[in-house]
């Protein structure tokens, strides 16, 4: 499997501005620290970094995470194994990436030590391996010709086929054995999700499909959705009122014009696991937004902490 280099570097660039500690994009590599990761990872076959993340205490990226042009090396100290493994891309796109206390996982048995600099970097680092995934995931099936996949596939698998639809892209053809694994993974949001199989006349919202409200309570998401809005094209309302971004809804988040329903979904989902949002930058951080997108709200937002109790709102009489 071979990924868009293009979109690889877009995925970085997006990540660049962010000033995390020990992370590093494209141009803004040190080639001090990439020479030692080449030499003591090492890093083989590569003709561009993309990605580096240095988890040594003196700085030296002796041991660290690098995203190559040909895949995803890594490289511990000696007090945890496996010390060094490659993934080919094809390998990245069937892990299980996550966080777990200071370690980043690929997968069950690989993990990689964090240094202790706080849950923005590793939710970053997670966030990045899982758009490199869906991306891959992306690619993967733009190869495909959809309508002889969905028919082989048919023969093989005993369920039903489906296509999957999120923010304009199309995967699949998938089983809901797959599709359940994708879920477990947050890998797609059901209400925000298109599904489609052959016999229906249009897409629908996979939370909504018979099908799928079984796989839903099975897994137990607790997700609790906002009241599903018109995504036709209509234009949403301007408010002319401040918005409190810890206790607001989704509609007054579409708003404005820099934050997409994908990206307000996310901020309300970190907000349910506890997220408590202090300022304008912590806003930036959780949605990747750029400057000008900034300036657009940080005189439209407010940060009322009197309705939340770590994280979770209060519910006033």
């Amino acid at each position: 499997m071979d990924i868009d280099l293009d979109l690889l570097c877009s995925i970085c660039d997006k990540y660049s501005a962010t000033n995390v500690s020990r992370l590093y994009m494209l141009d803004n590599i040190p080639q001090k620290k990439l020479k030692n990761a080449i030499q003591h990872f090492p890093l083989v076959g590569i003709k561009r970094t993309f990605m580096l993340y240095d988890c040594t205490v003196l700085g030296n990226c002796k041991t660290g995470i690098a995203v190559c042009d040909n895949g995803v090396f890594y490289k511990n100290d000696w007090t945890i194994n496996p010390r060094y493994k490659y993934f080919t891309w094809d390998e990245i796109s069937k892990l299980k990436v996550y966080v777990k206390k200071n370690f980043i996982f690929f997968g069950a048995k690989n993990k990689v030590f964090l240094p202790n600099d706080g849950n923005i970097t590793s939710n970053i680092l997670e966030d990045i391996f899982k758009k490199i995934q869906q991306s891959l995931y992306y690619e993967n099936n733009q190869t495909i010709n959809i309508a002889k996949s969905i028919e082989y596939k048919s023969k093989l698998s005993k369920t039903t086929v489906w296509i999957i639809a999120v923010d304009g892209k199309q995967y699949g053809p998938m089983d809901e054995e797959e599709i359940e694994k994708k879920l477990v993974d947050k890998f797609f949001i059901p209400e925000f999700t298109l599904v489609w199989k052959q016999g229906m006349d249009n897409w629908d919202i996979m939370s909504n499909v018979r099908e799928f409200k079984g796989i839903l309570q099975n897994i137990n998401l607790n997700i609790i959705p906002p009241p599903i809005p018109d995504i036709s094209g209509t234009k949403i309302t301007k408010y002319n009122e401040k918005i409190d971004i810890n206790n607001c809804e989704l509609e007054e988040l579409l708003a404005f014009d820099c934050i997409s329903l994908q990206m307000a979904n996310h901020l309300i989902e970190k907000r349910r696991c506890g997220k408590i949002f202090y300022n304008v930058d912590d806003i930036r951080i959780i949605l990747d937004l750029k400057p000008h997108e900034i300036e657009e709200i940080k005189d439209k937002v407010i940060f009322n902490l009197s309705k939340t109790s770590k994280g979770v709102r209060k519910v006033e009489f």
